[in-house]
Parts: C-alpha cells; sequence; structure tokens
C-alpha cells in the first residue's frame, strides 16, 4: 500500500496526538512536515516527532512531497486557509469546524470536488470502536425501527480542567460549537441528516473565572434544542456548561425493539450498552403485579443495569485515535471510493450549528441548507490500515 505524505499546518496542544497516531498507528500515511505562525512551535514538534522538516506555511504548501494537509488552526481562519490549501493542490483534513458558516463550508466542499481534491474534517470519533458497534447493531435491527434519540452534555465549564479555557468563552466557542459536534457526527452518522431545529439558549452565569481572571461569557453557554431528521426520526440535543451535575445519558438512541446507550463521543472507545424490549418483558412478567408498577417507576441503579447488557466492540482501537480520518481518506483516495469523514458531512455539521442559533435567535424552526450521504459502516483492521495497539489518551502532553 503507498503510503501518502501529510504535513500540518498548526503546532497547538491538538498536533501531538495526530502525529503521534498518524506515525504510531497507520501504515498508509506518514506525517513528513509541520509548520506555524510561531516557527520555533513547528520546529519543537519537528524535534518531538523526528519529522523531516519545519518551515513556514507558504513552504508546507509548496512543497510537492505532501500530498495531504492537516489544517489544526483556529477556527476562525480555518476558511480562507482550507481555500488556500486545496489551491496548493493537496488533499484537506481540518479541525473543526470545517468554516464558520454553512455558506463558507460548502464553498470549501466545492472548490475540492472542482480541483479533484478530497476534503475532510473532525470529529472522525464516529470512525471508532465505540459509535461503529452501534452501527453495527443498529444495521442488524436490534432496536428495531429507530424511532428517537436524546443528546446531552452538561457540565460546569471548560475552566475546572481546559489548560487554556479563555477562548471557549469568546465567539465562535461555547458549548454548542465546542462539543456539538462530536454528538452531532455521531448521530448524523449513524442516523442520516438533519431536515430542520428549533433551540432556545442561554447564558446563566454571567462572569467565569478563568483563572484569576473574572471574564463576561461572549456566547450562549446553555443550549436546548430540538432536531427533525430527514427519516421523520426526532430527538433533543442539551449543551451547558451551565450545570453543575447530571445524570442525563450523554447519547441514547430508542427503537421500537429496545434502546442504545452511547460511549461518550468525544472518545472513540467506551462501553455499549443494549436493553431489550424482549428481554425486559421477560423480567418484568415474573414480577407480583401489586410489585410492578412501582418497581417499573424508580427503575435505576444495580435493578436498572440488570436490563442493559454490554456489547462486545467491533474491534479494539482505544480512547483517542484522532488521526483515523486521515488515513481511512488516503486508503479511499488510493481505492477510488468516497471517504467516510466527508466534507459534505462536516458542512452539514456547521450548518445544523447555525440553525440551532438562528432559531434561537429568530424564535422560530429553521430548516437545514445541506444534506449528506450516511457513511458506510467502518472497521479498520479489515481494511488493513491499523496497526493495532491501544490510541493514545491525551492531546495535551
Amino acid at each position: 500500500m503507498e503510503t501518502m505524505k501529510v504535513g500540518v499546518i498548526g503546532c497547538g496542544a491538538i498536533c501531538n496526538i495526530y502525529i503521534r497516531n498518524i506515525q504510531e498507528h497507520f501504515d498508509n500515511v506518514e506525517v513528513i512536515s509541520c509548520s506555524d505562525l510561531y516557527l520555533e512551535k513547528a520546529q519543537a514538534a519537528k524535534e518531538k516527532y523526528g519529522l523531516k522538516k519545519a518551515c513556514t506555511n507558504e513552504e508546507l504548501l509548496a512543497d510537492p512531497e505532501v500530498d495531504i494537509v492537516l489544517n489544526l488552526t483556529v477556527p476562525a481562519v480555518h476558511y480562507e486557509l482550507n481555500k488556500s490549501i486545496l489551491r496548493a493542490g493537496k488533499h484537506l483534513y481540518c479541525e473543526k469546524p470545517l468554516a464558520m458558516t454553512a455558506e463558507e463550508a460548502t464553498e470549501i466542499v466545492r472548490l475540492g470536488r472542482e480541483l479533484g481534491l478530497r476534503v475532510s474534517d473532525a470529529p472522525d470519533t464516529f470512525l471508532g470502536p465505540g459509535i461503529q458497534t452501534v452501527r453495527k447493531l443498529l444495521d442488524e435491527g436490534a432496536i428495531g425501527e429507530v424511532c428517537g434519540f436524546t443528546a446531552n452534555l452538561c457540565t460546569p465549564g471548560h475552566e475546572e480542567w481546559h489548560p487554556s479555557p479563555m477562548f471557549y468563552y469568546e465567539p465562535g466557542g461555547g458549548p454548542m460549537r465546542d462539543m456539538g459536534p462530536y454528538y452531532l457526527t455521531a448521530l448524523i452518522s449513524l442516523l442520516g441528516p438533519v431536515e430542520e431545529v428549533s433551540c432556545y439558549t442561554s447564558t446563566n452565569f454571567k462572569t467565569r473565572d478563568i483563572k484569576g481572571t473574572v471574564i463576561e461569557p461572549a456566547i450562549p453557554t446553555h443550549y436546548v434544542g430540538l432536531m427533525k431528521l430527514r427519516s421523520g426520526v426526532t430527538g433533543n440535543i442539551n449543551m451547558s456548561w451551565d450545570v453543575w451535575h447530571t445524570e442525563l445519558p450523554r447519547l441514547e438512541i430508542y427503537g421500537t425493539k429496545g434502546m442504545i446507550t452511547l460511549p461518550d463521543p468525544n472518545n472513540t472507545e467506551g462501553p455499549v450498552y443494549l436493553f431489550s424490549a424482549e428481554d425486559f418483558r421477560e423480567q418484568w412478567h415474573k414480577i407480583p403485579r401489586e410489585q410492578f408498577v412501582d418497581r417499573l417507576m424508580f427503575l435505576g441503579g444495580p435493578e436498572k443495569l440488570k436490563y442493559y447488557k454490554e456489547v462486545p466492540l467491533a474491534y479494539t482501537g482505544g480512547l483517542n485515535m484522532r488521526g483515523v480520518a486521515t488515513a481511512e481518506m488516503a486508503l479511499a483516495i488510493a481505492e477510488g471510493r468516497p471517504h467516510r469523514a466527508s466534507g459534505e458531512m462536516a458542512a452539514h455539521i456547521v450548518d445544523i450549528l447555525n440553525s440551532l442559533e438562528e432559531s434561537s435567535d429568530k424564535h422560530e424552526i429553521v430548516k437545514l441548507k445541506t444534506s449528506f450521504e450516511r457513511p458506510e459502516a467502518f472497521y479498520p483492521v479489515a481494511e488493513g490500515i491499523w496497526k493495532g495497539g491501544p490510541g493514545s489518551l491525551s492531546s495535551f502532553d
């Protein structure tokens, strides 16, 4: 299998996980160079990972040896830089988002198509064993016909854990734009495109203490959204940094024959639980009638877990396999087929994010402008691009 050469633009903390995973776990892609506005950061990454070259962005784009560019810069520059990458004749993989608006994202996808180049975008966590195990269950009809879903991320905010949280409270940040793409990408890769949304937003904590600096958030920090998919399936999404604790599931998909509890979509691996209606009925019908209602209404804790079956993962990769979509795109190029983390799906995610905010601003249901075709299921071991061994855990070392 021919190895495609990768250049990385943007040597911030997130570059570590991409470079390390690509170098250690994939045979068909190799990082050969890196660049940054601060050349010393590129030089440090070059030395740390034994790359061939550290250079300016312009030099990297002009390098004929580079086939694919990983754009790991800040979101505000993605639109213009992504166009420059494509015009330089390079295939593109971009950290989320592909652009700030659906119109810009669609333009990037269209430009790539016109130039015969591939466009891909983070997050690629949906290609991991967790979400792909759920895909297998859905394809096998394990829960019958899908009829609903819920997606929830409710936390006290990034200042409680992130090493550099200030950006997340500025325009372009916030829980929906930061974490929403992980949940939305998992959902639409499994269930297909969104047709329309409605949403309410608020900013409940008027100030935030960021390592001793008190700021006023410039963006909403609490989102409550509803979505209708093209298939007719409906569900909700809650994204908040205003909640100290919750017992809401991260992701659940409901069907006529049961339900699936999904793993954290920010990771590529994690437990998948199947709740079977048939098993539930068999067990519950053994309970005396006078106890049935009380136990059904308060099904939780150990009682609840009796009815959940942990499903073996479709394959093993580790909690963090960032870079897998770059390798899968390279394989798709070699095989002349569509890649799974498509630019169209990335543009649709941007459209959903913008539409949720538009709905909140206008107090009305918003129909989406974009769509995409659901990607094929993915098993990297079978496709010959995964070397094996656990993926890396941290992006910040």
